[in-house]
C-alpha cells in the first residue's frame, strides 16, 4: 500500500494517518497509544532514499490513502506534496 502525502495547515508537527490505519492501531492495543513515532521514507532527487522520523498524535487524515503532513514540517524535511510513500504494516 502506498500513501499520498498531502500538506495541511495544522499548526503542529504531527502527521495524520488514514482512518483504517488509525482503527487498526487502536484495535491492536486499545487504550495503549495516544501517540507514536513513525518512520517515513521516500525516494528524493537522484533516487536517493530519504528517511525521517515523524510523530503521530492519534488523528486520522481525510482520505483512505492519504498521509497528511503539516506544511512547515513537510518543508523542513523536504517532503513534497503528492509524494508517494510506502505503508508497511507491522505489529505494535
Amino acid at each position: 500500500m502506498k500513501l499520498e502525502v498531502i500538506h495541511c495547515t495544522e499548526a503542529n508537527c504531527f502527521v495524520k494517518l488514514p482512518p483504517q490505519i488509525v482503527a487498526s492501531i487502536f484495535d491492536q492495543a486499545p487504550g495503549k497509544f495516544s501517540s507514536l513515532a513513525l518512520e517515513v521514507s521516500w525516494l528524493g532527487p537522484g533516487y536517493k532514499l530519504q528517511r525521517v522520523a515523524v510523530g503521530w498524535a492519534g488523528e486520522a487524515s481525510l482520505g483512505e490513502d492519504v498521509l497528511e503532513v503539516p506544511l512547515e514540517l513537510a518543508r523542513s524535511i523536504n517532503l513534497p506534496q503528492n509524494q508517494q510513500v510506502p505503508c508497511l504494516k507491522r505489529s505494535i
